[in-house]
């Protein structure tokens, strides 16, 4: 899948969990582009106390909850809810 689908598909994830986390925010969500020697790494997102990494060439989105948790999820797994849940149930 193209690098542009996918960045919409792992924002639309992101948001989803922000929401879930903090249904009421009203706080902006910044987005930073990861850069490291001219490569593209990553996308950063922020909201409140809510962080979420996308890293690239891990094909993972690491979520940092405001309880001091982390969840990864595999890219891969975002357009196949079953594979998502069982991949849960497997950490």
């Amino acid at each position: 899948m193209q690098e542009n689908v996918w960045n919409g598909v792992v924002r639309e994830r992101i948001w989803d969990f922000f929401l879930q986390h903090q249904p009421e925010f009203d706080e902006t969500v910044e987005e930073s582009l990861l850069i490291s020697d001219g490569h593209f790494l990553g996308q950063r997102f922020r909201c409140a106390q809510m962080e979420a990494v996308w890293l690239v060439e891990e094909n993972v989105i690491k979520i940092h909850s405001p309880d001091g948790s982390i969840e990864s999820i595999d890219v891969d797994t975002l357009g196949n809810p079953a594979v998502q849940e069982a991949s849960k149930h497997a950490a």
